[in-house]
């Protein structure tokens, strides 16, 4: 089992974060921490605590680099892992004890599942907890939809939330012939491009569970006030979007170009562009609303 940190620029919350991970109950346990480039010192904390740490059944290895951003520095964090199954998680998130067995366990249960992912607690600056429920009360998910396979996947692409900490992913999940393969470098997160791609192939698994802790702090927001961040980040999601609705069938693959078309017009705005006209956004984002509450009732009538 391996636990990958992409660090960056976070000495006040990394050594909470390794010391989640060396108490979180699970062993053998191999921890990859690689620093993007941070300016202040959070590898030399980094370095120094797993000096410190010396414990049997662990092994740390901590490395950096000039920064490359979260898909690169995830896809050479994962070349390097050895475990079957790879944790990742951020380093201002930390780990809640006996939330790695739960998911090795529903990994190990669902051989067909690439990724499974539970919830999460949300925490401040500080450490103090502000919602007991990152999907219900931060993200707005609905649970019941994630934990069934018939709608797990339309929950997801109108309702995007995976929180921090809390993925577990087969080492086989980055194979391009029985995986999805590696992240795509090219885009400017690395999350739902992956999580589209895994959906498609029924490849994803949900437990109702509290596993970890989220993080919410001024950094979280700074890139998304960013204008000149902005545009990049939506036309990457158009790309992301566009081409995942290939691979979709159905209402999914309607969400996805829809949700594809909106991207497209945020990003020609940030760039100064003419865009949709008022009444065409409002139109797409109702039919995106629509779209979801038809899922929703289709939803309950399943379960019904």
């Amino acid at each position: 089992m391996s636990v990958v940190v992409p660090l960056y620029n976070h000495v006040r919350y990394i050594e909470c974060c390794l010391d989640s991970i060396r108490n979180c109950g699970y062993r053998p346990l191999e921890v990859l921490v690689l620093d993007d480039g941070s300016t202040d010192n959070s590898f030399e904390v980094a370095q120094a605590w797993a000096g410190r740490c010396v414990e049997q059944g662990m092994k740390f290895h901590v490395a950096r680099q000039t920064n490359q951003g979260l898909p690169k520095t995830l896809n050479r964090l994962v070349a390097r892992a050895a475990g079957q199954f790879i944790l990742i998680i951020a380093s201002d998130d930390y780990l809640l004890p006996g939330g790695v067995d739960l998911r090795v366990g529903a990994l190990l249960a669902h051989p067909s599942w690439l990724a499974v992912f539970a919830d999460a607690i949300v925490v401040d600056e500080a450490g103090r907890k502000i919602h007991e429920s990152a999907l219900r009360d931060l993200l707005r998910s609905d649970k019941r939809a994630l934990a069934n396979p018939r709608t797990i996947a339309m929950e997801l692409i109108l309702r995007w939330g995976v929180p921090g900490g809390t993925l577990l992913v087969r080492r086989s999940a980055y194979d391009p012939v029985v995986g999805v393969g590696p992240y795509d470098e090219s885009l400017p997160f690395e999350d739902r491009d992956f999580h589209l791609k895994a959906l498609a192939r029924r490849g994803v698994g949900f437990i109702d569970s509290t596993v970890s802790a989220y993080r919410l702090h001024g950094e979280n927001f700074s890139r998304l006030k960013d204008p000149q961040a902005l545009g990049p980040f939506y036309y990457g999601l158009y790309r992301c979007e566009i081409t995942n609705a290939r691979r979709h069938r159905g209402m999914a693959r309607l969400a996805l170009w829809l949700s594809a078309q909106r991207a497209l017009d945020a990003a020609r705005r940030c760039r100064g562009d003419r865009g949709l006209s008022p009444v065409l956004r409002i139109v797409l984002g109702k039919a995106l609303s629509l779209l979801y509450w038809v899922h929703r009732l289709w939803g309950w009538i399943r379960r019904g």
